[in-house]
Protein backbone atom coordinates (compact mmCIF):
# COMPACT_ATOMS: atom_id res chain seq x y z
CA UNK A 1 0.00 0.00 0.00
CA UNK A 2 2.53 2.27 1.32
CA UNK A 3 4.69 2.16 -2.74
CA UNK A 4 1.02 2.21 -4.30
CA UNK A 5 0.41 5.36 -2.72
CA UNK A 6 4.00 7.05 -3.81
CA UNK A 7 3.72 5.47 -7.06
CA UNK A 8 0.11 7.58 -7.31
CA UNK A 9 2.35 10.36 -6.90
CA UNK A 10 4.82 9.81 -9.02
CA UNK A 11 1.72 9.31 -12.11
CA UNK A 12 0.23 12.68 -10.75
CA UNK A 13 3.43 15.32 -10.74
CA UNK A 14 3.31 15.09 -14.52
CA UNK A 15 -0.43 15.83 -14.62
CA UNK A 16 0.19 18.52 -12.06
CA UNK A 17 3.21 19.73 -14.12
CA UNK A 18 1.05 20.16 -17.09
CA UNK A 19 -1.77 21.66 -16.27
CA UNK A 20 -0.03 24.25 -14.65
CA UNK A 21 2.13 24.87 -17.98
CA UNK A 22 -0.87 24.92 -20.07
CA UNK A 23 -2.40 27.80 -17.28
CA UNK A 24 0.67 29.61 -17.27
CA UNK A 25 0.89 29.61 -21.43
CA UNK A 26 -2.98 30.65 -21.23
CA UNK A 27 -1.20 33.38 -19.54
CA UNK A 28 1.83 34.37 -21.58
CA UNK A 29 -0.83 34.17 -24.38
CA UNK A 30 -2.72 37.03 -23.10
CA UNK A 31 0.36 39.27 -22.72
CA UNK A 32 1.97 38.06 -26.16
CA UNK A 33 -0.59 36.64 -28.62
CA UNK A 34 2.13 37.10 -31.49
CA UNK A 35 4.66 34.76 -29.97
CA UNK A 36 2.14 31.86 -30.09
CA UNK A 37 0.01 32.75 -33.49
CA UNK A 38 3.77 33.75 -35.72
CA UNK A 39 5.84 30.96 -33.59
CA UNK A 40 4.53 28.68 -30.99
CA UNK A 41 1.79 27.79 -33.11
CA UNK A 42 3.38 26.62 -36.54
CA UNK A 43 5.94 24.91 -34.50
CA UNK A 44 3.52 23.06 -32.57
CA UNK A 45 1.13 22.38 -35.85
CA UNK A 46 -1.81 23.98 -34.08
CA UNK A 47 -4.60 24.47 -36.47
CA UNK A 48 -5.74 27.68 -37.38
CA UNK A 49 -9.58 26.25 -36.78
CA UNK A 50 -8.56 25.81 -32.96
CA UNK A 51 -9.54 28.99 -30.45
CA UNK A 52 -5.96 30.18 -29.98
CA UNK A 53 -5.96 30.12 -26.17
CA UNK A 54 -6.75 26.72 -26.43
CA UNK A 55 -3.65 25.89 -28.43
CA UNK A 56 -1.65 28.03 -25.72
CA UNK A 57 -2.86 25.58 -23.70
CA UNK A 58 -2.19 22.47 -25.05
CA UNK A 59 1.48 24.06 -26.05
CA UNK A 60 2.01 24.79 -22.09
CA UNK A 61 0.44 21.40 -21.38
CA UNK A 62 3.22 19.85 -23.86
CA UNK A 63 5.93 21.71 -22.31
CA UNK A 64 5.48 21.30 -19.08
CA UNK A 65 4.34 17.38 -18.54
CA UNK A 66 7.95 16.24 -18.18
CA UNK A 67 9.46 18.47 -15.73
CA UNK A 68 7.03 16.16 -13.68
CA UNK A 69 8.51 13.03 -13.85
CA UNK A 70 11.65 13.88 -12.70
CA UNK A 71 10.01 15.80 -9.61
CA UNK A 72 7.44 12.68 -8.96
CA UNK A 73 10.48 10.54 -8.32
CA UNK A 74 12.16 12.61 -6.25
CA UNK A 75 9.64 13.95 -3.95
CA UNK A 76 8.63 10.17 -3.99
CA UNK A 77 11.87 9.03 -3.23
CA UNK A 78 11.83 11.13 -0.18
CA UNK A 79 8.91 10.08 1.20
CA UNK A 80 9.41 6.43 0.73
CA UNK A 81 11.53 7.37 4.01
CA UNK A 82 8.24 7.59 6.02
CA UNK A 83 7.68 4.28 7.25
CA UNK A 84 3.49 5.36 8.06
CA UNK A 85 1.30 5.66 5.02
CA UNK A 86 -0.14 8.75 6.83
CA UNK A 87 3.06 10.44 7.34
CA UNK A 88 3.53 9.56 3.75
CA UNK A 89 0.36 11.14 2.20
CA UNK A 90 0.28 13.75 4.57
CA UNK A 91 4.11 14.94 3.65
CA UNK A 92 3.91 14.23 0.08
CA UNK A 93 0.83 16.79 -0.02
CA UNK A 94 2.94 19.36 1.73
CA UNK A 95 6.29 18.53 -0.45
CA UNK A 96 3.90 19.16 -3.51
CA UNK A 97 2.35 22.83 -2.53
CA UNK A 98 6.18 23.64 -1.72
CA UNK A 99 7.01 23.20 -5.04
CA UNK A 100 4.30 24.33 -6.80
CA UNK A 101 3.85 27.98 -4.37
CA UNK A 102 7.85 28.02 -5.08
CA UNK A 103 7.09 27.58 -9.14
CA UNK A 104 3.85 30.04 -8.70
CA UNK A 105 6.13 32.92 -7.07
CA UNK A 106 8.85 32.56 -9.33
CA UNK A 107 6.58 32.58 -12.75
CA UNK A 108 5.15 35.33 -10.83
CA UNK A 109 8.09 37.18 -10.50
CA UNK A 110 9.23 36.25 -14.18
CA UNK A 111 5.92 37.77 -15.67
CA UNK A 112 6.40 40.67 -13.50
CA UNK A 113 9.80 41.76 -14.42
CA UNK A 114 9.30 40.75 -18.02
CA UNK A 115 6.00 42.45 -18.91
CA UNK A 116 6.85 45.75 -19.11
CA UNK A 117 9.60 44.91 -21.78
CA UNK A 118 7.36 42.43 -23.58
CA UNK A 119 4.83 45.13 -24.29
CA UNK A 120 7.44 47.70 -25.55
CA UNK A 121 8.64 44.47 -27.63
CA UNK A 122 4.96 44.16 -29.41
CA UNK A 123 4.87 47.79 -29.82
CA UNK A 124 7.91 47.98 -32.50
CA UNK A 125 5.84 45.16 -35.01
CA UNK A 126 8.36 43.79 -36.69
CA UNK A 127 10.67 40.69 -36.74
CA UNK A 128 12.92 41.81 -34.81
CA UNK A 129 10.58 42.60 -31.97
CA UNK A 130 8.86 38.33 -32.79
CA UNK A 131 12.43 37.67 -32.12
CA UNK A 132 12.65 39.75 -29.17
CA UNK A 133 9.39 38.56 -28.13
CA UNK A 134 10.63 35.06 -27.99
CA UNK A 135 13.67 35.93 -25.78
CA UNK A 136 11.54 37.64 -23.08
CA UNK A 137 9.21 34.58 -22.69
CA UNK A 138 12.56 32.27 -22.47
CA UNK A 139 13.59 33.95 -20.28
CA UNK A 140 10.14 34.37 -18.46
CA UNK A 141 9.94 30.35 -18.62
CA UNK A 142 13.37 30.42 -17.39
CA UNK A 143 11.92 32.15 -14.02
CA UNK A 144 9.35 29.09 -14.13
CA UNK A 145 11.94 26.18 -14.26
CA UNK A 146 14.17 27.51 -11.85
CA UNK A 147 11.39 27.75 -9.24
CA UNK A 148 10.39 23.96 -9.87
CA UNK A 149 13.70 22.92 -9.34
CA UNK A 150 14.09 25.19 -6.29
CA UNK A 151 10.66 23.93 -4.96
CA UNK A 152 11.48 20.78 -5.51
CA UNK A 153 14.61 21.17 -3.61
CA UNK A 154 12.93 23.07 -0.96
CA UNK A 155 10.24 20.24 -0.59
CA UNK A 156 12.87 17.49 -0.37
CA UNK A 157 14.78 19.75 2.62
CA UNK A 158 11.91 19.63 4.58
CA UNK A 159 11.28 16.06 4.34
CA UNK A 160 14.68 15.62 5.28
CA UNK A 161 14.22 17.83 8.00
CA UNK A 162 11.04 16.07 9.04
CA UNK A 163 12.69 12.46 9.20
CA UNK A 164 15.87 14.27 11.05
CA UNK A 165 13.74 15.73 13.74
CA UNK A 166 11.98 12.54 14.27
CA UNK A 167 14.72 10.38 14.85
CA UNK A 168 16.07 13.24 17.10
CA UNK A 169 13.17 13.46 19.60
CA UNK A 170 13.52 9.28 19.43
CA UNK A 171 16.90 9.64 20.29
CA UNK A 172 16.70 11.80 23.00
CA UNK A 173 13.80 10.05 24.58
Amino acid sequence: MHFTLILFFIVIAPVISGCFGAVYDMIVFTLAPEFFTEYRFPQFEISDKMRPIVGAAIIGFANSWKIGIPIGIILGAMSYMHRSIQKTYKYMIISYLIAIVTAIAFATVGLVLMKNQLTQSVLIGTDKALQRTVEIIVNMNNFTQAGALIGTALACSWQLYMILRKKERLESV
